[in-house]
């Protein structure tokens, strides 16, 4: 569990123990010491803010799954920009939750992710299907049928 601001890991992790599901294996206050946790715990899932000192979520995001590909990274945090979401994805995270939303969705989230699975939060997730709709969208491949590459044509 990494966070910089310590009521708030306190409290998330006092909500993981409570579960009786999760056994919290480390804590950290910035995303170099999360890092650093990661490669010596090797937990199946870490959950991390990404606004940290020294080193952002984002960045430590990137270096625990390059090294820890089994390893799954939940986001916890404020920011709810489609920015963010994306950019978190794209660096390997498996899952973002917005602290508001995160009390009755943050044990299942863990729970998916330790599965295998992702989870994002109701606004993220539609975060996601707005960038997905945005990017300019794949051109088809060509078809052919097999008498149209017997005589060299194309068919449109």
């Amino acid at each position: 569990m990494a966070d910089d601001h310590p009521i708030v890991r306190e409290r998330i992790i006092r909500i993981l123990r409570d579960s009786g599901e999760i056994e919290v294996v480390g804590e950290a206050d910035d995303g170099a010491e999360a890092t650093r946790k990661a490669l010596e715990t090797r937990p199946d899932v870490v959950v991390m803010d990404l606004s940290m000192p020294r080193l952002s979520g984002l960045e430590a995001a990137r270096r625990i799954r390059k090294s820890l590909p089994e390893t799954r990274i939940l986001v916890l945090t404020m920011h709810d920009e489609d920015e963010y979401i994306v950019r978190s994805v794209r660096a390997g995270v498996s899952g973002y939750l917005l602290k508001d939303e995160a009390p009755s969705d943050l044990v299942p989230g863990i729970r998916a992710l330790k599965k295998g699975k992702c989870y994002f939060g109701p606004s993220t997730f539609q975060a996601l299907v707005r960038s997905c709709r945005s990017d300019s969208p794949e051109k088809e491949p060509e078809r052919h049928t097999d008498r149209d590459a017997d005589s060299g044509q194309r068919r449109e």
